[in-house]
């Protein structure tokens, strides 16, 4: 006989659905507790917008390493390649980003740091091709306008430039640090033809505020040079040193044009008529067009050989033109005009270092001290004591003492205390190297140079764990430093 099979009881149905909601509750916490890329991806990004790259960077390759088609982490592995000034690496991870499909959001950031890095090394019609693959609709195209505003100001195409700047600041998407910069570069191209206008942007500049992709796009644009500050005090300077104010201002950013029309203003009446002829020939000098530069400086120095301006910069563009003979000459003709002037013995310093001839530059330097107005000793010390640092000449004979006259004479001078600490770090004092290295990141934080120099000393009292930390934040401070580089050699070479 054929056996029957067991009757099945059917389960009443609250019971079913309990069971069910068992199942699925535990299917959901397996889910949760699977690892995702995304969370490891937040906890990087804090460390990124802390200004931490050397630990983002790591953990960011290690989320990449994980996850090597999860696009954000490669996105921001260039991002900090970028940062700390490796190209190569920057666009291998840009590479590797895109091949993982990224969002339309990641893709527009890709091309504008892409278009950034090839704008740094001149590749104009490159940066111009990335940035004008972002989508139009993109928040990032402010972003876009402002670089391609600064490209354009590097150029010297200033009209451009200015139209692109109010551009980007026409949009609310612009991030605050961008406002800033785009506020004051606009500032800086006013100044000269319209001061009221120039001083009105100034004053109107807004305080930074964050947008989306801010975090990632801030570190990207560059510092405003000169300063809304720099800017502001040339403009409230009586109008007759204005303009040669402002020709100095655009000279140090490298704004030649702007520069020479400056200085070609003073009128023939004006007090500084001679020092902005030479100033204004030394700009074209500056510009790439030496063989005119240098002429127009030799005519000033026959015109009026009791110039000693005019001499000291023939000189300089002589002595960067490699004719030391020539140079010596006009230094010469210029400490026969003013044996005194504490730039006289300066510029024989700078002439006694490109000979290599340290005893009579650590002389000069000294004597520019020794004559020195009392309110400006301080500048001038601090001269004394980097080029001790520079060259290691007589370091513990006389550079310690020359840095500790400068942190005296300037005791609010971080770049007074770093040397004191590079110098007492070369004469085996660790101690007294963390003590200056310490007073230096007190007043200025950010000091990549002091926190190097703590790291060594931590290193030689044994501090292995905070010479780590003060090598990193060297490294972070400045990623696109020679600081960081050192600080990075002596993290490996150390173990640490």
């Amino acid at each position: 006989m054929q056996a029957q099979p067991e009757a099945t009881i059917p389960l009443p149905r609250p019971t079913i659905l309990i069971a069910g909601t068992v199942v699925l509750l535990a299917l959901v916490a397996v889910l949760a507790l699977r690892p995702t890329p995304r969370n490891d991806l937040r906890r990087a990004d804090d460390l990124f917008a802390a200004g931490h790259f050397y630990a983002a960077r790591a953990a960011y390759a290690t989320l990449a390493d994980r996850w090597p088609t999860f696009a954000p982490a490669w996105l921001r592995l260039g991002i900090v390649a970028t940062l700390r000034n490796e190209p190569i690496s920057a666009e291998h991870a840009f590479a590797a980003a895109l091949r993982a499909n990224p969002q339309p959001a990641d893709t527009n950031l890709i091309r504008l740091y892409q278009g950034q890095l090839a704008a740094r090394v001149g590749q104009t019609a490159q940066a111009r091709q990335y940035w004008g693959q972002i989508d139009t609709n993109s928040a990032l195209v402010p972003a876009q306008q402002l670089l391609n505003a600064e490209l354009l100001l590097n150029q010297g195409d200033y009209a451009e430039a200015e139209a692109s700047y109010r551009r980007a600041l026409a949009s609310r998407a612009l991030p605050g640090r961008g406002r800033v910069l785009a506020s004051t570069r606009l500032a800086l191209l006013r100044a000269a033809s319209d001061p009221t206008a120039a001083s009105a942007l100034l004053a109107a500049i807004p305080p930074t505020t964050a947008t989306s992709h801010s975090e990632l796009l801030d570190p990207l644009l560059p510092p405003a040079n000169p300063s809304a500050t720099e800017i502001s005090a040339a403009l409230a300077a009586p109008a007759d040193q204005r303009p040669q104010l402002l020709g100095q201002l655009y000279l140090g950013a490298r704004l030649y044009a702007l520069a020479e029309a400056q200085f070609a203003s003073v009128g023939p009446e004006n007090p500084n008529a001679l020092a902005a002829a030479a100033y204004a020939a030394y700009t074209r000098w500056s510009a790439g067009d030496r063989a005119e530069g240098l002429r127009r400086l030799q005519a000033l120095a026959e015109q009026y050989p009791n110039e000693p301006r005019a001499r000291a910069l023939l000189a300089l563009a002589l002595l960067n033109n490699n004719d030391d003979a020539a140079a010596r000459r006009e230094l010469e003709a210029v400490r026969t005009l003013a044996p005194n002037a504490p730039d006289t013995h300066l510029a024989w310093g700078q002439w006694y270092v490109a000979q290599h001839d340290y005893v009579a530059a650590a002389e000069a330097y000294r004597l520019a001290l020794r004559d020195a107005p009392a309110e400006q000793r301080g500048n001038y010390a601090l001269a004394l004591a980097q080029f001790y640092v520079a060259t290691g000449f007589r370091l513990c004979e006389n550079g310690r003492d020359a840095a500790n006259t400068a942190t005296t004479l300037l005791p609010s001078a971080p770049q007074a205390w770093a040397a004191l600490a590079a110098a007492r770090l070369s004469c085996g004092d660790a101690s007294g190297t963390r003590a200056a290295a310490n007073q230096a990141l007190q007043l200025s934080p950010s000091e990549a140079e002091a926190s190097y120099y703590l790291g060594r000393a931590l290193a030689a009292l044994g501090e292995r764990d905070l010479a780590r930390q003060a090598f990193i934040q060297a490294a972070d401070s400045a990623p696109a430093s020679g600081w960081r580089t050192r600080a990075e050699q002596q993290i490996a070479a150390l173990g640490l």
